[in-house]
């Protein structure tokens, strides 16, 4: 992997060239990074006990692909703004109310159910509530969009197949508060110690991000709310011993991110940070990535 990230460095740097970029800071201010808008493509990788590891064996596959993430553009507020019709959509065309009134007639039990629906008036005004609010997630200072592809038997690297998509929007000043919605699924095919692991990784919750600025640097603590975690009872987080010799795993959790990122000449950035499967036991994952802020 270290091969592709100096490839894609290499890239970057011809592309900036090219861009006529000569004039720009060689290393950009972190506020570019956490208050302006731009596309950034490029390569990851993760090792370690990383979320898509195994804690109770300790085996960590690696992870690497692609990512594409959209910071403070349209593909949030757009993905946010649909939810919030399509809800508002579905709750004015409900029943506002349904009472049930079960009573006894001659050898019968009667039952009579009352619904009641929202008037005129009052869808309007619950479709000017949903027009505002959608309103205000376009008028948001912050929002994320980021989108990990990995594919070991297409790409051909690391251990693991799967995506991971994070929604998050937010505001703030010196320091951003964003929180909102994700999902993945990524599953690792590896050998460690002489046996096959296959570590099947969920996730679907509520990322909250603390992020700010320190200089050359966008510094970001991500904790990820799993709902699926809450699903995996201990027997499943227990291994299962397959026929073929192989051995399955089946991991939910709830992980703390710390990332950093600087970005150069305008076009190119870097990242780098550590993952912390579980908060309260000093486990690590560690991810690198490099790419192009268009």
């Amino acid at each position: 992997m270290k091969a592709l990230l100096h490839k894609a460095v290499a890239v970057a740097v011809l592309a900036a060239s090219s861009a006529g970029v000569a004039d720009r800071r060689v290393i950009e201010s972190g506020r570019v990074l956490q208050d302006g808008m731009a596309i950034e493509l490029g390569a990851i990788s993760h090792s370690g006990l990383s979320e898509y590891s195994t804690t109770v064996g300790g085996f960590g596959p690696s992870a690497q692909g692609v990512v594409l993430r959209d910071r403070n553009g349209l593909t949030t507020r757009v993905f946010f703004g649909v939810l919030v019709t399509v809800a508002g959509a579905m709750a004015a065309s409900g029943p506002k109310s349904v009472e049930s009134n079960t009573y006894v007639s001659g050898n019968y039990l009667v039952t009579e159910t009352t619904t009641t629906y929202y008037s005129e008036a009052e869808k309007q005004e619950m479709a000017e509530n949903t027009s505002k609010t959608v309103d205000g997630l376009f008028k948001a200072k912050y929002t994320d969009f980021e989108l990990q592809i990995f594919s070991k038997d297409r790409l051909g690297f690391g251990d693991s197949n799967g995506h991971k998509a994070t929604f998050l929007i937010g505001g703030g000043k010196k320091i951003g508060f964003e929180m909102g919605l994700g999902w993945g699924d990524v599953n690792s095919d590896f050998i460690r110690d002489g046996q096959r692991q296959l570590i099947d990784h969920k996730y679907l919750g509520m990322p909250v991000r603390l992020s700010g600025a320190a200089g050359p640097l966008r510094l970001a603590l991500t904790w990820e709310w799993n709902w699926l975690a809450h699903g995996l009872d201990d027997a499943e987080k227990q291994p299962v011993d397959n026929a073929d010799g192989s051995r399955s795993w089946t991991v939910a959790y709830h992980p703390l991110h710390f990332d950093v990122q600087a970005a150069f000449l305008g076009q190119i950035y870097v990242t780098g940070g550590v993952t912390m499967p579980h908060v309260k036991e000093a486990e690590f994952g560690y991810h690198v990535g490099a790419g192009l802020r268009f």
